[in-house]
């Protein structure tokens, strides 16, 4: 088993501002790692004393998200693995869920497993979760026919006065007024439905119980992306106004979006509504889309637009935003090359 233990310093222009508790996505392949054994066995740390460790997730081989409790602008990184440790369980201290204490909802391959909370959705129509490339790891194909997932009554939106964030890369989405991520009864925008993620000419949309729509719907198609290449969108919903930024640029020429357009936004008091990726429910549209590194924060103060900016740079250009990885004296690898040595 290789061991090692490197740092790298984030590319100043990559943090919009300081951010608190901030997950950062890391590609462990360009450390050198190469075994599920050598990423599970990973810690984090924020300094070469390893005195001050952070949370950090394991998602698969190549893929961790660390929590990074005050990113700046010149943020430094410890990661040290010896390829013998075993991964922390998901409740510990520096373990999966610590890393998303922020979040209310998260699927990294866009259908599986829920990493706030370990809960795993309910596949139908033949879909396979995680079964292609994404843009940090798995994603998932919805073919626009009869795929969904669904996670059961999840995310309880409480009253009409709550904030809702959403964000995720996507590609490929075919069909217009199609749902992508839902929390209804399936019975269409007049239904009484928490919230309803849907694409409408050209442009994404939140709407509400009455059918109004929050998001600017002008089929200009801004938010358009060539086919087979992912696009990073983030969504956030307040007071019947909902923002829209597009690769990290509100929609993509730096003009925020909150076009109010009346409508009411439902609330689901009881939380008895089906919370579903890739259609309205099971009896909704289905959307055509692959979707993954899916992110929900509700009943929250406004996510900053420089979170939305640095998790584009972040996730978008990991090898820009962390750099060049360097051997840090000390670890793992020193310590053994020491042991080795001491023997002959």
């Amino acid at each position: 088993m290789a061991a090692g233990f490197k740092t790298a310093t984030v590319r100043s222009g990559d943090v919009a501002a300081t951010l608190t508790n901030y997950p950062t996505y890391v590609d462990l392949s360009r450390l050198g790692i190469t075994t599920l054994a050598e990423a599970e066995s990973v810690r984090v740390y924020a300094d070469s004393g390893k005195t001050t460790e952070w949370a950090r997730e394991i998602v698969s081989v190549t893929q961790m998200h660390v929590k990074v409790p005050s990113l700046t602008s010149s943020t430094e990184i410890f990661v040290d693995w010896d390829g013998v440790r075993a991964d922390y369980a998901v409740g510990a201290t520096y373990g999966r869920n610590a890393v998303w204490t922020f979040y209310d909802f998260v699927s990294h391959d866009g259908g599986g497993t829920d990493s706030t909370a370990g809960i795993t959705g309910t596949s139908f129509g033949g879909v396979t979760v995680g079964g292609v490339a994404g843009k940090l790891g798995d994603a998932t194909v919805y073919d626009g026919s009869n795929d969904y997932v669904q996670f059961g009554n999840i995310l309880n939106l409480g009253v009409a006065s709550n904030t809702l964030s959403l964000s995720y890369w996507y590609k490929d989405q075919t069909g217009n007024d199609k749902a992508v991520i839902a929390k209804t009864n399936g019975g269409g925008p007049t239904a009484n439905y928490g919230y309803q993620q849907r694409w409408a000419l050209g442009e994404p949309d939140i709407y509400g119980a009455d059918g109004g729509s929050f998001v600017n719907n002008d089929g200009s198609g801004v938010f358009a992306n060539p086919a087979g290449v992912f696009a990073f969108l983030n969504l956030h919903y307040r007071a019947n106004t909902t923002s829209v930024a597009f690769n990290g640029f509100y929609d993509n020429v730096g003009a925020v979006k909150n076009a109010g357009r009346g409508g009411t936004y439902s609330t689901d008091n009881s939380n008895t509504l089906a919370f579903t990726i890739g259609a309205e429910s099971d009896a909704g549209t289905p959307c055509g889309i692959t979707i993954c590194e899916i992110r929900i924060k509700i009943n929250s103060v406004i996510i900053p637009t420089t979170w939305w900016t640095t998790e584009y740079n972040n996730q978008n250009a990991e090898s820009t935003f962390w750099g060049t990885w360097t051997t840090v004296g000390g670890g793992a690898a020193q310590t053994a090359r020491r042991g080795v040595i001491m023997m002959m």
